[in-house]
């Protein structure tokens, strides 16, 4: 796949593409006398950056193909510098035998992104935009670039020129290594103490004691995904931070890697502390989703059963107090706690029989399995389900029969599972 790159035009365009090739240069340099690395060959020596950066890259040797999904809202002044490291990224990881498509989508913007975006596709082939009726949010925007990818691995990341693309080789090579997420870590973060630093590290030490997916920056968006763990993920309100849970929930392998942070040189952030509540909130939801989504009546039915257990108490210390503990009924709030807690427990569980119906119903109506399948043995093969190990290629036509055998347990009637080629949630494009 060739690249065809325009001639940038601003000094500022110049300067970013000047650094890209003294770090390029700086590369082949500390590569001299390594054995010789063909230029499509999915590998290339290790090397050290210096110590404000990633300690190790290893070697690319099994992903094939990545979609880099980009959200972007009002970046008009990032945006020229944004494609700039994406062409040196793109150029880089097509020399590793990596195919890359880059999906930038617009989020509503009401600056010159839209233009910015439409005038960049013309020169690069690898580029893909899309661009949202309105301001739907972050989540909303990279939910849209992860069902319009097409290719193995899935890597998000910001616009804003904080997360550098030339990590993306990083986080493939840890992705080889076995993993199904890798997670960046802003270890050296370019942001304010107050306002940013602080509370994210407060939060992330929460949601790591919670969750029990121990992580130091579920913040950053520059992560990589396998495919097969992103399938019948759907992300709603302020949900893209969390996807590491739902992964790990799905029996995925999680790890972090460190990677560069560099401060954020145009605009001006659209977070503040004001989403520290909504983080609070989401965290809740997850926990509950990954823990009570097939068994809600669990969750339900445990605070009613103690709900009514705590109204029989009342109930019975109420008696005590009419024939031993000289007070009448009225003379205490027991009588009305007693009621109160038999309802409440009465109505839980309710709430957990209704909660029960609409999972089944959404379970079997959807034909959704309540598992994922990595890979099956038996005495002659292994076939592998899109783990680590899966060589399908993105741009082949997608197996049906693989991915039915994801979503859909075998019956006796079937060599595999469902051929009509169904798949859990989320439709692949392949």
């Amino acid at each position: 796949m060739a690249f065809k790159f325009s001639p940038l035009k601003s000094a500022d365009l110049a300067s970013v593409t000047a650094e890209v090739a003294l770090g390029a240069a700086a590369e082949r340099a500390a590569n001299d006398g390594n054995s010789i690395v063909s230029k499509r060959a999915r590998g290339r020596a290790a090397f050290e950056t210096d110590r404000h950066g990633p300690l190790y890259y290893g070697r690319v040797s099994g992903t094939q193909s990545v979609s880099l999904i980009i959200p972007c809202y009002n970046e008009q002044d990032s945006l020229p510098h944004l494609f700039a490291k994406l062409d040196a990224a793109a150029a880089d990881l097509e020399c590793h035998g990596i195919e890359t498509e880059a999906i930038i989508v617009d989020d509503g913007s009401v600056d010159q992104s839209c233009a910015l975006l439409r005038e960049a596709i013309r020169t690069r082939p690898y580029l893909k935009t899309i661009h949202l009726a309105r301001n739907f949010g972050q989540t909303a925007a990279m939910a849209a670039g992860l069902d319009a990818a097409r290719f193995d691995v899935l890597v998000p990341l910001d616009a804003d020129l904080q997360n550098d693309p030339s990590d993306v080789l990083m986080l493939l090579s840890k992705l080889d290594e076995g993993y199904d997420v890798v997670s960046g870590w802003r270890r050296r973060r370019n942001d304010l103490l107050l306002t940013r630093k602080l509370p994210s590290w407060a939060a992330n030490a929460i949601i790591s004691k919670i969750s029990g997916i121990r992580l130091h920056d579920y913040g950053c968006t520059l992560k990589a995904y396998r495919r097969f763990v992103m399938q019948g993920l759907h992300l709603y309100g302020e949900m893209h931070r969390f996807i590491p849970i739902y992964a790990a929930q799905r029996g995925a392998r999680v790890t972090e890697i460190e990677v560069h942070h560099s401060p954020r040189r145009y605009g001006k952030t659209k977070y503040g502390l004001g989403r520290v509540p909504n983080v609070i909130l989401d965290l809740a939801l997850a926990q509950m989703l990954r823990k009570f989504a097939t068994r809600p009546m669990h969750l339900f039915g445990k605070f009613g059963l103690a709900s009514i257990g705590l109204s029989l108490l009342f109930f019975t210390v109420m008696v005590w107090f009419k024939f031993w503990g000289g007070k009448d009924f009225v003379e205490t709030p027991l009588p009305h706690l007693t009621v109160m807690s038999f309802l409440v427990g009465c109505l839980s569980i309710l709430m957990g029989l209704l909660a029960e119906m609409i999972m089944r119903t959404y379970y079997e109506a959807s034909r959704t399995a309540t598992y994922v399948v990595r890979e099956t043995c038996t005495n002659k093969e292994t076939t592998n389900f899109g783990g680590p190990q899966s060589t399908n290629r993105a741009s082949e036509p997608t197996n049906p029969t693989v991915q039915a055998n994801v979503q859909r347990p075998a019956t006796s009637k079937e060599p595999c599972a469902n051929h009509d080629g169904r798949t859990n949630g989320r439709q692949s494009d392949d």
